[in-house]
């Protein structure tokens, strides 16, 4: 169990790097260590064969999707490292890890840390949060936790997905 979440977790943080090394503006930081480790060539290669696709990738899988597939991979593998402990000692580091995600949003909306302050990144957020803790919750442990019904957590995901998803992730332009 422990391997398959590694697994998701990296591919989760791999999609969102792929996503700002494909389609972000290669003014960021990171297009400089790029050009450090010698691997520009390699990310301008990717860049030209996948720029066609950059005027259909929606706004909020460029500027929101990265930081929830993130959270979602520390959560996952906080899970890998605290697997064997208690829930309770477990939602302690997964509240940690998601309230500096959060909080290093608001803190960017109160321009403390710079950055562009989004409510769909809070969104999704909230969601990779509570997303993370019901995928992990689901499974249980050993010590006889509930295990969520499979119907209820269909319903949710499905009132989410239908309620929040069209009226908030229309596209946008962000700097």
């Amino acid at each position: 169990m422990t391997m398959r979440k590694i697994v998701i977790a990296l591919a989760a943080l791999l999609v969102g790097g792929l996503v700002y090394v494909l389609w972000r503006d290669d003014t960021l930081t990171m297009f400089i260590w790029f050009d450090q480790i010698g691997l520009t060539n390699l990310v301008e290669s990717l860049r030209n064969h996948t720029g066609f696709l950059s005027p259909y990738v929606p706004h909020w899988i460029l500027f929101s999707l990265p930081n929830a597939l993130w959270l979602i991979s520390g959560l996952l593998i906080f899970e890998s490292i605290w697997g064997n402990t208690s829930w309770a000692n477990k939602l302690f580091w997964f509240s940690a890890l998601w309230f500096i995600a959060i909080g290093a949003e608001v803190c960017q909306g109160l321009r403390i840390i710079p950055g562009t302050f989004d409510w769909h990144d809070m969104a999704l957020m909230i969601l990779a949060g509570f997303f993370a803790h019901v995928a992990l919750h689901m499974q249980g442990d050993k010590k006889g936790e509930k295990k969520y019904d499979s119907s209820q957590i269909h319903s949710k995901c499905y009132l989410v997905t239908c309620f929040y998803w069209p009226s908030h992730f229309s596209g946008r332009k962000r700097r």
